[in-house]
């Protein structure tokens, strides 16, 4: 096998600081004028998504829809609690005229007046028991039933 060059670099006429310099172009250079630029009149174009636009007319929409809801159900919250002081006022006065109806009545005058009258007492009254039985109520067809007997009616 060949073997490989030893790589040697040239040293010997190189010297620090014997490089080309670069020019620095910026010092020769004037520096440029430039003239203002006209600015022309651009018409601003408003491009609306209607898709978007409905849906912000929706959700305003239903944003007044569940304020007046709030609104209806206050005014419905007022309205039971009126119609709940009703009843317990109608419950009290009702209580108050059953104790004044049971008081306004004499039981044992009640019971002569019945007695004189022909009627007697539970105790003594005869009592007999009766069986009836109930007849089983018919069968009506339903829809499928029906349909069914017609198809089959068709293919006999």
């Amino acid at each position: 096998m060949v073997e490989k060059p030893k790589i040697q670099y040239v040293r010997e006429f190189y010297t620090y600081g014997s490089e080309a310099k670069k020019l620095d172009i910026q010092r020769f250079r004037l520096p440029r004028t430039t003239l203002p630029e006209e600015r022309l009149y651009k018409p601003e174009n408003i491009v609306l998504d209607p898709v978007a636009i409905v849906g912000i007319v929706a959700a305003l929409v239903l944003l007044m829809v569940m304020a007046f809801g709030v609104v209806e159900i206050q005014d419905d919250w007022a309205e039971y609690r009126a119609t709940e002081n009703y009843i317990s006022s109608l419950n009290v006065k009702n209580s108050q005229l059953k104790l004044q109806y049971q008081q306004g009545y004499d039981l044992e005058e009640v019971k002569s007046k019945a007695l004189g009258l022909g009627l007697i007492p539970v105790e003594e009254a005869k009592t007999m028991t009766i069986n009836v039985t109930v007849p089983e109520p018919r069968h009506e067809e339903t829809l499928k039933e029906r349909i069914l007997w017609f198809w089959n009616g068709l293919w006999e």
